[in-house]
C-alpha cells in the first residue's frame, strides 16, 4: 500500500512551490523595510520611481546594477512544517501499519492501523485549501545615467509569481474514515481468528460486513465472499484493497512569469523630478490541477499561455532645498491588465492580474545617514489567486561608513489577511549587497552586485 493519498506528493510540492509576497528586487531596498519610492539608489530608481533618476542622493552621474537575485516565501497555512508532521509521523505510520496488517494482522495491528488513518484524515484535512506562494526575481542589469537635462535608466528584470494549494476531496475523506472505522469494527474477529475462537456465526457476520457497498473501494468482495469457516485472519487482510489509485484530492497551482524591458526618462521642472518609464510585458501564465495519485508528476507542457503587453510606471519626486529631505510619488503598472490561464479538464480557468501601485515615500538623507518611509496608498491584490493582497507601511535606514553600509527595516501589513509584521536588514560591502527579510509567515532574501561613480 502506497497510502490512500499519496503524501510524498505534497512534500514535493511544499519543498519547489514555496510562498512569497512582493519581493523587493533590490538588496538595498529590502535590508531598509522594503522602501525605495524616495530612496532607491540610482542604479535601481527605474525599479521604483524613475523621477530619482534625476534627484540621486550621492551625486552619482552613473550606475550600474548587474544583476540583483531574489526570492521571498510566504507559508501562511504553514504548510511545509504540516508536510513534514504528516509525512514523518501518520503518514509513515499508516505505511508501517498496512504492511504490518498484510503480513501478520493483529487486533492490536488492526486498532493502531485505524488511529493512524485517522490521524491521517486530520492532517490532510488541515493542509486542504492552505495556500502556499512564491514569487522569484532576477534584474539581469539596470544601467542609469544622471544629467540635468535629462536623466535616463534602461533595465530588464524578471520575475515569477506562484500560488498552489491541496484540495482535499470529501470522497477521500470519507474513504479514509470508512477504512478506519472498518479496521477498528473488525479488530476484535482478528483477534478471535487468530485465537481459533470466532463462531461460525461472528465469521458470517464479518463476511457481510466486508461485502457492504459502503467498503467496495476498500475490500475485495469476491475474496469477501470466499471467507467462510476455515477463515484466518491472514485470509481476511489479504481481502484488503490499496485504495491509493481511487483518490480524487488534487494540487492547484495558478501562476504567472513576467518579464519586463524598459526605458526610463527623467527631468526636472522647478525644482520637481518628473520620470516616466514605458515598457514592455513578456507574460506566460501557468495553471495545473493535478489529481495526487501513485507516481503523479508535474509538468509545464500544455499548461501555460503567453501574451505580450505594453505598461508605463510614473513617477515624482522632491528635494527641498538646503535639507536633507527628499520626498517621491511613484505609479507601478499604470494600465490594469488580466491575463487568463489555461483551461483545465473541466473548462475551467483562472486569471493573473496586474494592477496599478500607488506608493508615497519620505526620506531624510545625510553624509553618514539614511532615514526613510513608504506608505501604499492603494490596497494590493495578490496577481494570482490564493495570494495574500498587500499594503504596507514601510520603515528603514542605513548607515554608511564608506565601503561597508549596514542596513535594517520594518514593515507592516495594514491589509486584513495572516501576512502581517516583516523585519529586515543587510549589508553593503562594496559593490555587494546583501539583504534578508523575516515574518511570522515570511522568509525572504536578495543578493546583488551594484555599481556607482
Amino acid at each position: 500500500m502506497s497510502a490512500p493519498l499519496k503524501v510524498g506528493a505534497l512534500t514535493l510540492l511544499a519543498a519547489t512551490v514555496l510562498p512569497a509576497m512582493a519581493v523587493d528586487f533590490d538588496a538595498r531596498s529590502m535590508a531598509m523595510g522594503g522602501t525605495g519610492v524616495s530612496s532607491a539608489s540610482l542604479g535601481a530608481a527605474a525599479l521604483f520611481n524613475p523621477a530619482l533618476l534625476a534627484v540621486p542622493d550621492r551625486g552619482d552621474h552613473f550606475a550600474l546594477l548587474l544583476p540583483a537575485v531574489g526570492g521571498q516565501v510566504t507559508d501562511q497555512g504553514d504548510v511545509h512544517n504540516k508536510v513534514r508532521d504528516l509525512q514523518n509521523g501518520a503518514y509513515d505510520s499508516a505505511i508501517n501499519d498496512y504492511h504490518q496488517f498484510q503480513s501478520s494482522p493483529s487486533a492490536a495491528g488492526a486498532t493502531q492501523f485505524s488511529s493512524d488513518l485517522g490521524g491521517l484524515n486530520s492532517g490532510l484535512a488541515g493542509l486542504s485549501g492552505q495556500p502556499v506562494d512564491i514569487q522569484l526575481g532576477v534584474v539581469p542589469f539596470s544601467v542609469a545615467f544622471h544629467n540635468p537635462v535629462l536623466s535616463v535608466g534602461v533595465f530588464t528584470n524578471a520575475y515569477a509569481d506562484v500560488a498552489a494549494r491541496f484540495n482535499y476531496a470529501s470522497g477521500d475523506a470519507t474513504t479514509l474514515s470508512n477504512y478506519s472505522n472498518l479496521l477498528s469494527s473488525i479488530a476484535p474477529d482478528i483477534g478471535r481468528l487468530n485465537n481459533g475462537t470466532e463462531s461460525n456465526t461472528q465469521e458470517a457476520l464479518l463476511a457481510a460486513t466486508l461485502q457492504s457497498p459502503q467498503y467496495g473501494n476498500l475490500v475485495n468482495s469476491a475474496c469477501a465472499s470466499q471467507l467462510g469457516s476455515s477463515s484466518s485472519a491472514q485470509s481476511v487482510a489479504s481481502c484488503f484493497n490499496d485504495p491509493s489509485n481511487t483518490v480524487t484530492s488534487s494540487v492547484q497551482a495558478v501562476g504567472a512569469a513576467i518579464g519586463e524591458v524598459g526605458v526610463a526618462l527623467a527631468g526636472q521642472i522647478d525644482g520637481i523630478a518628473l520620470g516616466v518609464t514605458p515598457k514592455v510585458l513578456m507574460i506566460k501564465t501557468f495553471y495545473y490541477d493535478k489529481v495526487v495519485q501513485n507516481n503523479t508528476s508535474f509538468s509545464m507542457q500544455n499548461s501555460s499561455k503567453s501574451y505580450n503587453a505594453v505598461n508605463a510606471d510614473l513617477g515624482a519626486a522632491y528635494a527641498l532645498p538646503n535639507t536633507p529631505y527628499k520626498f517621491g510619488l511613484a505609479v507601478k503598472n499604470l494600465l490594469p491588465e488580466s491575463f487568463s490561464t489555461v483551461n483545465d479538464s473541466f473548462g475551467n480557468h483562472v486569471d493573473v492580474k496586474i494592477n496599478p501601485q500607488v506608493s508615497a515615500g519620505a526620506e531624510a538623507h545625510w553624509q553618514h545617514a539614511t532615514v526613510t518611509a513608504d506608505l501604499d496608498l492603494t490596497r494590493n491584490e495578490a496577481p494570482v489567486p490564493w495570494g495574500q493582497a498587500s499594503q504596507f507601511v514601510s520603515l528603514g535606514g542605513e548607515l554608511d561608513l564608506w565601503l561597508l553600509q549596514l542596513r535594517a527595516g520594518y514593515r507592516s501589513n495594514l491589509a486584513n489577511g495572516p501576512l502581517k509584521d516583516e523585519v529586515s536588514a543587510g549589508v553593503g560591502l562594496g559593490p555587494l549587497d546583501l539583504a534578508l527579510t523575516y515574518g511570522a509567515h515570511t522568509v525572504g532574501g536578495v543578493v546583488q552586485l551594484d555599481f556607482a561613480f
